[in-house]
C-alpha cells in the first residue's frame, strides 16, 4: 500500500526527535547527564496574524459542507502547530466520512504519540498494523511509543522493523541510537548515526547525538570533528560545545576546550567547568587557580563553585 508524500513530510516535521548531551555539573554529580529534548513545529506567526487580522464569518448558507480531505487537512495545519487534540478530532471527522483510510489512522496514533499516551498511541498503531502489516511508519510510530514507555526491547525491535521496511526513515535510526547509548553500546549508537546522516545530512543535531557516542567510546578527535560538523549545520547549542569541550580536553587540548565551554555559557561557565576537568584528572593546583578565577569573575555563579574550590584545596593540601 502506497502512503502520500504528504504523509511522510507531516511526520518528519512533528517527530520528537531524541538527542543525548553531556553537561559538566559544577563536579557535584556523576559528571555525565543524559537528557531527551523534543523538536516542535511552532505557529506563532499564523497566531499572530489571526490576532491582528478581523475576517467576518461567511453567511451560514454561503459555508462549504467539508469533506473527508477536508478534515484531514484541517487536521494536519493543526497537528504542525502541536495542537494534537484537536487534530485528533479532525481526524475522526474525516474517518467518519471515509472509513478505512489506514494513513488516517496512523494520524490518529501519531496524534496520542504526541499527546505522551503511550498506551492509546501503541492500541492505534497496532491497529493500522493489522490493516496494513507493512506500513513502515505505524511499525517507527509505535517504536517512538515503547520508546517514550523506557521499554528499549520493544522500542528496538519495532524501529528495526521499521527501517527494514523502509531504509529512508532517519529517525527510526536516530532512536535506535539513543537506545544504543543508553545501553552504552556506542559502537552500535555510532552506526545508526551514521546511518541516519547518510539520509538526513542537513540535521545538526544528529552530529551532535554522533559526536556524543564518538566521546563515550574513546573516539575523542571523531567527537571533535562531529560535534564541529553540527555546528557547521547550525545546530549551535549549548550542549554542542559543552560535549566538544570535554573532547578537547581529553585530548590535552585545553585551550580549545576553554574556548568551547566558553561559547557554552561565558568566561565564569567556562573557568568553573574547567575547574571540574582539572580536578578530576588531579591537577588541583590549577583545579584551584580556575575556580577561584570563575568566583572572582561572577561572585553569585553557582553556590557549587565554593565547595569545588573548598573540595580543590583540600586535595591540594594533601598532594
Amino acid at each position: 500500500m502506497k502512503k502520500s508524500l504528504r504523509i511522510k513530510t507531516l511526520t518528519r516535521s512533528l517527530i520528537t526527535i531524541s538527542t543525548f548531551l553531556i553537561v559538566v555539573s559544577a563536579c557535584g554529580g556523576r559528571g555525565v547527564k543524559l537528557e531527551i529534548n523534543s523538536a516542535e513545529d511552532s505557529g506563532r506567526q499564523l497566531r499572530e496574524m489571526a490576532e491582528t487580522q478581523r475576517v467576518d464569518p461567511l453567511p451560514a448558507r454561503d459555508i462549504p459542507e467539508m469533506n473527508s480531505d477536508d478534515y484531514e487537512a484541517h487536521g494536519d495545519a493543526l497537528l504542525r502547530k502541536g495542537k494534537a487534540s484537536l487534530a485528533y478530532v479532525q481526524y475522526e471527522k474525516c474517518l467518519k466520512a471515509k472509513p478505512d483510510n489506514v494513513r488516517v489512522e496512523y494520524k490518529k496514533g501519531l496524534c496520542l504519540l504526541i499527546a505522551e499516551k503511550n498506551d492509546d498511541a501503541i492500541s492505534q498503531f497496532k491497529l493500522v498494523m493489522k490493516k496494513d502489516p507493512k506500513f513502515d511508519l505505524a511499525y517507527e510510530g509505535l517504536g517512538r511509543a515503547y520508546f517514550q514507555q523506557k521499554d528499549y526491547p520493544e522500542a528496538e525491535a519495532n524501529l528495526r522493523k521499521a527501517v527494514e521496511l523502509n531504509h529512508k526513515l532517519w529517525a527510526s535510526y536516530n532512536y535506535l541510537g539513543n537506545i544504543y547509548d543508553y545501553k552504552k553500546d556506542y559502537e552500535k549508537a555510532i552506526l545508526e548515526y551514521t546511518s541516519a546522516i547518510s539520509v538526513m545530512p542537513e540535521q545538526g543535531f544528529l552530529y551532535n547525538n554522533l559526536g556524543f557516542s564518538f566521546l563515550l567510546a574513546g573516539h575523542n578527535q571523531a567527537a571533535v570533528d562531529a560535534f564541529g560538523k553540527a555546528v557547521e549545520k547550525k545546530y549551535r547549542e549549548n550542549r554542542v560545545f559543552n560535549n566538544m569541550a570535554l573532547a578537547y580536553a581529553n585530548l590535552g587540548r585545553y585551550d580549545d576546550a576553554m574556548e568551547a565551554f566558553q561559547k557554552a555559557g561565558g568566561e565564569a561557565h567556562a573557568y568553573n567547568n574547567m575547574g571540574c576537568i582539572y580536578l578530576e584528572k588531579g591537577n588541583y593546583p590549577e583545579a584551584v587557580r580556575c575556580f577561584e578565577r570563575a568566583i572572582s569573575i561572577e561572585p553569585s555563579f553557582y553556590a557549587k563553585a565554593n565547595d569545588n574550590l573548598k573540595k580543590a584545596k583540600m586535595l591540594a593540601a594533601k598532594q
